[in-house]
């Protein structure tokens, strides 16, 4: 039995409304696929990075993995 893909993070549509939102500035069909495709290897990177340094969203965490890959320990702290 297959599994049901998930659907992408981005979409043509998501990338197509945050330009034209943002930037008032419409992009292709074509662009914003591209687009989403280049944000969603990205996505897939961060993701597998994040599980492997153990970060969970957490701002508290942020300081913890980035206190404890620079060497501090990760203890918070002005270390």
């Amino acid at each position: 039995m297959s599994q049901k893909k998930p659907e992408p993070a981005y979409d043509a549509a998501f990338i197509g409304t945050v330009i034209e939102r943002l930037h008032r500035y419409s992009v292709s069909d074509i662009d914003a696929r591209g687009l989403a495709g280049m944000l969603g290897s990205v996505d897939a990177l961060a993701e597998a990075a994040a599980k492997g340094l153990g970060f969970d969203d957490e701002p508290a965490d942020f300081l913890r993995v980035m206190q404890a890959e620079r060497g501090g320990g990760g203890q918070g702290g002005d270390s």
